[in-house]
């Protein structure tokens, strides 16, 4: 995948995230599936939207990080749906600005360190943060679904809201 594939791709994983976050419910942001090391669904908003801005950071090499900037990646911040879609929009417009800027000769042979255990290759990189979104769109399907919003596999590969079913026809 060349890099205006990859950022066609990672734009389009944007696309349906906002939509499956805009499907989330306003309450009860506290849930969780169990007592584990869940997040709860308000941190899982604030996740998946807020971790949207590491392809941005990548794309720029992965320059070090604050002290406050490593704090703020691991913070649990709850987020309402509409605050997740503002964040996202926000971390999109970053991503598209770096992305932008990469060159190709960087985008397929610049070495980086995340400097939590993942190196290679810029594009590598990039492919994991695709992974990421794709898991962390999983998890949030998952919560929205036990939380009784209807979704379907559509709404997960397509962004769209479940067709209702044909009912079927009475013989008389």
């Amino acid at each position: 995948m060349n890099k205006q594939e990859m950022a066609q791709y990672i734009d389009h994983l944007g696309d349906l995230t906002d939509k499956l976050i805009a499907m989330a419910p306003d309450a009860p942001l506290d849930w969780k599936p169990d007592d584990g090391t869940w997040f709860t669904l308000g941190e899982q908003l604030g996740h998946i939207a807020g971790s949207f801005g590491l392809f941005g950071w990548i794309a720029d090499s992965c320059p070090p990080l604050t002290d406050e900037q490593r704090a703020q990646m691991e913070k649990r911040e709850a987020l309402t749906p509409s605050e997740a879609r503002k964040v996202l929009a926000e971390k999109r417009a970053y991503v598209k600005e770096r992305l932008n800027a990469l060159t190709d000769a960087d985008y397929k042979s610049k070495f980086v360190d995340t400097g939590f255990g993942l190196k290679g290759p810029v594009f590598q990189v990039l492919q994991f943060g695709c992974e990421h979104t794709v898991n962390e769109k999983m998890r949030l399907f998952c919560y929205i679904k036990q939380l009784g919003v209807p979704v379907d596999t559509g709404t997960l590969y397509f962004g769209e809201a479940p067709k209702p079913a044909a009912k079927e026809a009475v013989a008389a």
